[in-house]
């Protein structure tokens, strides 16, 4: 499951972030943070990747874990590949950090792919299933 639009809203809310502060320090526009906790787009991986960075959170955190629920029951604070802890403010990954965080997005982005493509060839399905039925009633009607 997918959590990213919960998780900004929690976070942003979290650390006391309106939707334009947060746009701010992403150089966006408020519409698109909107948009993000919205669910009516997503972030792309240069802004999710900055979003970690924001928060001190890794990427499966952010888009794999409810983190309203799960920060609840712990207050540790997430760590980089070092084991030294993430603050709003730390420095940029390294390149090979940047890369661990990449290749989980792509993972997590396969699995939302992959949950779509089934849930467009059930649709896809249905469409069919439909068509044959509406040319049934049109050749019915026209006996």
């Amino acid at each position: 499951m997918n959590f990213l639009s919960r998780n900004l809203v929690f976070l942003r809310t979290k650390h006391n972030m309106s939707q334009l502060e947060l746009a701010n320090r992403l150089n966006k526009r408020q519409t698109a943070v909107s948009s993000w906790e919205k669910e009516a787009s997503r972030p792309n991986v240069d802004d999710l990747l900055v979003l970690t960075d924001i928060f001190g959170i890794t990427l499966s955190e952010l888009v794999e874990v409810n983190l309203s629920q799960a920060k609840a029951q712990t207050h540790q604070p997430s760590t980089n590949r070092t084991g030294k802890s993430k603050k709003i403010g730390d420095e940029k990954e390294t390149e090979d950090e940047k890369e661990i965080l990449y290749k989980e997005l792509n993972k997590s982005l396969q699995k939302i792919i992959d949950s779509h493509a089934k849930n467009i060839d059930l649709l896809e399905k249905l469409l069919h299933a439909k068509e044959i039925e509406i040319a049934q009633l049109k050749k019915s009607e026209h006996k």
